[in-house]
């Protein structure tokens, strides 16, 4: 689901470097941890194969999540599964200007997709795919989510969802996902 951290129009189309963002934002102690390779994230994103390029900026992520939301609804979830995975490494790791038609078309081609007048409209500020994403993510907002990741997890059941916030061990994940599978 959508969820921006930096709202439209909070950062600099051109981006913001990661650590003037970070002093800004968290204080210049969690500046401190960029680059550190034993930081917890370099750690984790070590675990799952992603190196962290420390040396990119942040830019707002409507056209991403438009895009995103066009293709789940034009090509299925597995074809937006290649394509998250895409945006995520010409991120986090080639350090790209996500944020630009160029880099998103990049993506998006690179898994295959033919690259269409719609796709690129889909990105509009003003097209439908564009103000779902607004209206998700306020909605999202509703349930107090103030970061990510976040689960919510709904239960076989039809009782109050698990939700909890972070990046969680494996084993806590499971044991959520047990327990809302449980009909008792």
């Amino acid at each position: 689901m959508p969820f921006f951290l930096n709202p439209e129009g909070s950062i600099p189309e051109e981006g913001e470097s990661l650590k003037d963002h970070i002093v800004k934002k968290y204080g210049p102690q969690m500046a401190t941890m960029i680059g550190n390779p034993n930081s917890p994230l370099q750690k984790a994103g070590l675990k799952c194969g992603v190196k962290f390029n420390d040396d990119r900026n942040i830019f707002t992520t409507l056209k991403c999540h438009a895009l995103m939301t066009y293709t789940k609804e034009t090509h299925g979830n597995d074809n937006a599964n290649l394509l998250m995975d895409a945006m995520f490494e010409s991120y986090f790791e080639k350090a790209k200007a996500i944020n630009t038609v160029e880099v998103l078309k990049e993506c998006y081609t690179s898994v295959g997709l033919e690259w269409t007048t719609e796709a690129e409209t889909s990105m509009t500020k003003s097209s439908t795919y564009s103000q779902q994403v607004i209206v998700e993510d306020q909605s999202i907002k509703t349930r107090r989510v103030s970061g990510v990741p976040f689960f919510i997890i709904e239960r076989n059941d039809g009782s109050s969802p698990i939700c909890f916030s972070g990046a969680q061990p494996s084993e806590v994940i499971a044991d959520a996902l047990e327990e809302a599978s449980a009909t008792d």
